[in-house]
C-alpha cells in the first residue's frame, strides 16, 4: 500500500511538473548595447533535460519586421542589429525539446532604458505547444504571432511632461493604457483613459503601453518626465 501510494505521488508530481514546465519559462536581458542585446533564459532548468533543447530567438518590430533571428543549444543569445528609430521591439524566444516533443514560447517588448542599452519592460510566462512567437500570460506581453501583430497610431502628448500624458488614439477600439517604469513595474492602468496623471511620479523615463483590448494592436512610447 505504502509502495503504490509512493508511486501515485510520483505520477501526480511528475504530470504537475510537466504542465508547469512552459508556465515558468521566461527571458531576461544579461547586457546590452546600442546595436546588440545578451538574451538569457533559465529554460534548460525547467524544460528538462536541458541537453535536449534548443532555444530559438527573434527581434522584430511592431511592424512584423524581423531585425535579428538565431537559434543556439545553450541558454544565452547575442542578437546583433540595426538600431530604429522605434521607442521598443519585440523578442520572441521558443524552446523545442528534442526528447519529449515540448515547445514552448514566451514574447516580450524589450525599450531604449538608456541612449545606450535596451531593458525588458515585460516578464511574460510561457505558452504551451506553439511553434511561433506566441505569448505569455503576465506583464502585458503579445499573445499573438509575429504575423498578426498591428501598429497603433497614436498620438501622445505632451511628451516631456510636467504633470499629465494626453492619449489620442487614431481608430474606434477598446484598449488598455498602462505605464511602467524603466524597470519593469506596473504602475498605472486603466481602460479608454483619454488621460494620465503622472505628477506624483519622479522625473526620469517611463513606457507607456496601449494594447486593443479585442485587437492585436499595439504599441509602446517612452514618456519622459520633467
Amino acid at each position: 500500500m505504502k509502495k503504490t501510494l509512493l508511486i501515485a505521488l510520483f505520477l501526480v508530481s511528475s504530470i504537475t511538473f510537466s504542465f508547469a514546465q512552459c508556465s515558468n519559462v521566461n527571458s531576461a536581458i544579461s547586457s546590452s548595447q546600442t546595436a546588440l542585446v545578451n538574451m538569457y533564459t533559465p529554460a534548460r532548468y525547467f524544460v528538462t533535460p536541458g541537453s535536449a533543447n534548443t532555444y530559438f530567438w527573434v527581434l522584430s518590430d511592431f511592424n512584423g519586421n524581423i531585425l535579428a533571428q538565431d537559434s543556439t543549444l545553450g541558454n544565452f543569445q547575442i542578437l546583433t542589429f540595426t538600431p530604429t528609430v522605434l521607442d521598443s521591439l519585440k523578442i520572441c524566444q521558443t524552446v523545442k525539446n528534442s526528447s519529449t516533443g515540448a515547445v514552448c514560447s514566451v514574447c516580450d517588448t524589450i525599450a531604449r532604458g538608456a541612449l545606450v542599452s535596451w531593458e525588458l519592460i515585460t516578464s511574460n510566462t510561457g505558452d504551451t505547444n506553439t511553434t511561433s512567437g506566441g505569448g505569455g500570460t503576465g506583464g502585458g506581453g503579445s499573445t499573438a504571432s509575429l504575423e498578426t501583430i498591428e501598429p497603433i497610431a497614436a498620438n501622445i502628448y505632451p511628451n516631456p511632461t510636467n504633470d499629465i500624458i494626453n492619449i489620442k488614439i487614431k481608430g474606434s477600439f477598446d484598449y488598455t493604457a498602462k505605464l511602467f517604469s524603466v524597470n519593469g513595474k506596473q504602475l498605472f492602468t486603466a481602460v479608454n483613459t483619454p488621460v494620465f496623471d503622472v505628477s506624483s511620479l519622479p522625473k526620469g523615463f517611463y513606457f507607456l503601453e496601449i494594447k486593443g483590448i479585442k485587437t492585436n494592436k499595439k504599441v509602446v512610447k517612452k514618456i519622459v518626465k520633467l
